[in-house]
């Protein structure tokens, strides 16, 4: 892929505003599977833009155009792009307008009335901390939506769609409840995970410390977690299970790294899985008692995946769905 992202070309064409040369100039650019990958990252959030502006319309075109500006500025010095690169790029530039347009939004909001509604915190590619008003803090994973509503006096509500980690800070007087599509849960002062995708079967809530309690949005009762338990919501047989369970795996996302000590490539797999969101396939033929140590922080799959075929004789391949297939080498005879 070339380095030039049309960044005018694509406002326009999300705006419905191209005339036929531009619409052609755009099917062109859209012909390489790089640049349809990150075009549809760029409408998804262009999409939920739009859907939290509600009746505010803020100047688009114009932090559209001094991020062009921006980034002609940079493509003087010559560099030599990847698609890993540019499509960092592409998310910087985004949450450079998500800022852009949030202060807008608010300030067109205030404009009008005392306080806004809510606010709406987005993790557009990777993870990313939030600290709400009330001094919570707040992990969000990729592609994770979540509504702080301000304007309640008596508690301390928010919405997730996506997948959170939260630490909530105590205040007795204004319990914490975060609500899902299915699912409301109350917090007293604790540290929880909630796996609440909408493509997803289950609802998910890992307990790690304090206490919580869950219920379903068309049931009141409540019922209890305690530490080291998960509540798991079949969404389509409505039943709400508690069970001991792995919390540790639930949450450790969030974390800053993760250290592998003699682990088994079963074990590994499950955690590279949920850390860089991929499906991994195993080649039957694989030696499954084959040990690894090493350490994740902000490295690429790729470049862990190098890792461990240096330690044990394997192989590896990613298709265009992003399925990665590891198999195993016979050694030379």
């Amino acid at each position: 892929m070339k380095k030039d992202i049309p960044w005018k070309l694509i406002l326009a064409h999300l705006k419905n505003e191209t005339d036929e040369q531009s619409e052609s100039l755009f099917k062109q650019w859209m012909l390489d599977a790089d640049n349809r990958l990150l075009f549809a990252e760029l409408e998804n959030v262009w999409n939920k833009v739009r859907e939290e502006s509600g009746v505010y319309n803020p100047d688009l075109s114009y932090y559209w155009a001094e991020m062009q500006q921006k980034m002609h500025r940079s493509a003087k010095k010559q560099y030599t792009f990847t698609f890993s690169f540019l499509r960092m790029a592409g998310m910087v530039a985004l949450l450079f307008i998500m800022l852009a347009i949030g202060a807008s939004y608010y300030l067109g909001a205030e404009f009008n009335r005392e306080t806004p509604k809510a606010l709406t915190y987005l993790s557009m590619s990777g993870k990313s901390k939030v600290i709400l008003p009330d001094s919570s803090v707040v992990w969000l994973n990729n592609g994770t939506t979540l509504t702080y509503y301000s304007a309640y006096e008596k508690s301390r509500e928010v919405k997730l769609t996506g997948e959170a980690f939260f630490s909530v800070s105590k205040d007795p007087d204004k319990p914490f409840i975060v609500h899902t599509a299915d699912l409301c849960t109350k917090v007293y002062g604790t540290k929880f995970n909630m796996n609440a995708y909408p493509e997803n079967k289950d609802v998910k809530i890992a307990l790690l410390e304090g206490s919580v309690s869950v219920y379903k949005n068309d049931c009141k009762e409540e019922k209890y977690l305690i530490p080291g338990q998960v509540a798991t919501y079949c969404k389509t047989s409505r039943e709400l299970t508690f069970l001991k369970d792995d919390v540790n795996f639930e949450s450790f996302w969030a974390n800053s790294s993760i250290t592998f000590e003699a682990k088994p490539l079963e074990y590994i797999v499950r955690y590279l899985e949920k850390w860089y969101h991929v499906d991994i396939v195993l080649d039957p033929a694989l030696s499954l008692s084959q040990a690894y140590t090493f350490t994740i922080k902000q490295e690429p799959l790729e470049v862990i995946l190098r890792i461990m075929a240096s330690i044990n004789p394997i192989s590896y391949s990613f298709d265009k769905n992003n399925v990665v297939t590891i198999k195993n080498v016979e050694p030379l005879k």
